[in-house]
């Protein structure tokens, strides 16, 4: 079965006015293999030296969003990335937005070993960003994972 891990890296420069946070819908329910993939990846910055991320769930509904394109099409990518980042930029006047898209790994283990072993994907968690969301879908047709993994700095 053929790994394939895509990234895009997404730096924005902030010009725009400052907008608050209002009310949105902030209730991703993350499951379990989900929060297991945020720990694997805080304890590795933890093990580095750096601060953890915190779980945001506007970025898991975001990501959500994109992996439900992504198994639509049937392929990887960083479909709404631009409307994400726009959407993040706005609401948590963000320095950066960083999002690593993978498909056909079959637990958070092994989605974290994709992301140490490709170069651009573990600089992005080593990076000095400040929350995280991850959603990961299984597609029942074809029984392949989808993950999209959002990292920002306020």
């Amino acid at each position: 079965m053929k790994k394939t891990i895509y990234i895009l890296l997404c730096i924005l420069a902030i010009s725009c006015s400052k907008d608050s946070v209002q009310e949105i819908e902030n209730n991703y329910p993350f499951d379990d293999s989900e929060l297991e993939l945020i720990d694997k990846i805080n304890q590795h910055r933890v093990d580095i030296s750096l601060p953890q991320l915190q779980i945001l769930p506007h970025l898991g509904y975001l990501c959500s969003k994109n992996n439900q394109e992504m198994m639509r099409i049937g392929t990887i990518c960083n479909c709404y990335l631009n409307e994400s980042a726009n959407s993040i930029s706005r609401l948590y006047n963000t320095q950066h937005v960083s999002q690593i898209a993978l498909v056909n790994y079959s637990t958070s283990q092994s989605a974290m070993n994709a992301i140490m072993n490709d170069a651009t994907s573990k600089i992005i968690i080593e990076r000095n960003y400040t929350d995280i969301g991850v959603a990961i879908i299984r597609d029942t047709n074809t029984n392949k994972k989808y993950y999209t993994i959002l990292i920002i700095k306020r």
